[in-house]
């Protein structure tokens, strides 16, 4: 685990770059630190709120290496968790089209009667 010396070089770093302000939001948004997000917490709230880091970093187009590199990951890490995620919103999509198909079918059937 990185020593809060580590921590506080590394957050100098988002900051040069201009995540920093972005990612604390982010934090806040889940009611954990940037802190936590950095660090090696398995907690749900502090896995959400990396995952949405990640997911906001590579929305600005940067690498996996580049991701797991700031975020003090294995770069297949974010990989893995972004798939993992993409995976999740797929399946619950297509329950949410099969049950308003249903529904459909189920308004149709009794406007027929």
């Amino acid at each position: 685990m990185p020593t809060r010396r580590d921590l506080a070089i590394h957050i100098g770093v988002l900051s040069r770059i201009g995540v920093f302000d972005k990612l604390v939001e982010l934090a806040k948004e889940h009611h954990v630190s940037l802190d936590d997000i950095l660090s090696d917490s398995r907690s749900k709230s502090v896995m959400q709120a990396r995952l949405a880091c990640y997911a906001y970093l590579r929305g600005l187009g940067m690498s996996y290496p580049e991701i797991g590199k700031l975020m003090l990951r294995d770069h297949t890490t974010v990989l893995y968790a972004l798939q993992s995620q993409a995976k999740k919103d797929k399946r619950r999509r297509d329950r949410q089209a099969a049950a308003d198909a249903a529904a459909e079918g189920a308004r149709a059937k009794s406007r027929a009667s």
